[in-house]
């Protein structure tokens, strides 16, 4: 008779929130079973893997805000402020009734409807739009400018561009070094404690017979077979210990061509098809090595 086993799942090919979610959804199911956490061979590897989960979890939620994001907030706020604030300016000088101040109000007013800059759009293109916007008021405006007097709120707006683009770059590159760096390699320490535990998990049905694991094992094989359907878009076939996903003699799960994580559309990666393997009682259960991580789900 044909035992159950846990499907292999080549974790690295997960974007990382899909690497996260993936994650969040075992924990919580082994923490909500008594049995597995009751069993003297698991409660070690039970204890490993959730507290390589918690680095990542740490290291996830620190991706997803910079320290710099309530900056940015702040000068965008700023930015956005003090460009209302012109428009108010020119629209109340337009009413003056001075025939200099008339003619820089209207001059400005143009600017401003050919521009058409709306503070709600993506930030990095209001950033291009300000940035050309205070040129050309610092240029061929500069005399209407002077002559309404509104050098001080040019001058803000300037500013506040300006931190705003710096402070956007610096945190690009942060993110691009430190942080992606850093949830790679907590992404990596869970799927060893993963792997680990899942091969024991195999090996104990196996040898203790499927009774206490099988809740477990059909749950896992049905979230694995969802992540690879749903996330990497492959099919998903049952293993067996006889009868390997791949159909070869049980030998470790294969990563992606390349051995990383290939682009797919929309900022998710998608990588190779797994190569299914089975866990022989103390043997090896296909553990490969890291993993990039995913978003929450």
């Amino acid at each position: 008779m044909l035992m159950k086993q846990i499907q292999n799942l080549y974790l690295e090919n997960l974007p990382k929130g899909a690497h996260y979610s993936f994650n969040q959804s075992v924990v919580k199911r082994i923490k909500n079973d008594s049995t597995l956490c009751g069993k003297p061979q698991l409660i070690p590897l039970i204890a490993k893997y959730e507290a390589a989960f918690l680095v990542e979890e740490e290291k996830f939620k620190i991706s997803q805000k910079s320290e710099f994001t309530d900056s940015l907030n702040q000068l965008d706020d700023m930015r956005d402020s003090a460009y209302r604030g012109i428009k108010q300016i020119v629209g109340g000088y337009a009413k003056v009734p001075d025939a200099d101040i008339q003619k820089a109000a209207k001059a400005l007013d143009q600017l401003i409807t050919d521009y058409r800059i709306n503070v709600d759009v993506q930030r990095d293109q209001e950033s291009g739009l300000l940035s050309n916007f205070i040129a050309d008021l610092d240029g061929k405006c500069a005399a209407h400018v002077q002559t309404l007097g509104m050098g001080k709120a040019v001058q803000v707006l300037k500013e506040a561009n300006n931190q705003y683009i710096e402070v956007r770059e610096v945190r690009t590159e942060e993110r691009m070094h430190k942080e992606k760096k850093a949830l790679e390699t907590a992404c990596a320490a869970t799927d060893t404690a993963y792997r680990a535990l899942i091969a024991m998990v195999n090996a104990l049905a196996l040898v203790e017979g499927e009774t206490d694991y099988a809740d477990f094992i059909d749950y896992m094989n049905s979230l694995v077979s969802e992540y690879k359907a749903e996330v990497l878009n492959q099919p998903a076939k049952p293993a067996t210990p006889s009868q390997p996903e791949d159909g070869t003699d049980g030998g470790e799960e294969q990563p992606a061509p390349g051995g990383e994580e290939q682009p797919g559309t929309g900022g998710d990666d998608t990588g190779g098809e797994d190569q299914g393997g089975t866990t022989d009682p103390g043997g090896d259960s296909g553990d490969d090595d890291d993993d990039d991580g995913g978003l929450a789900g």
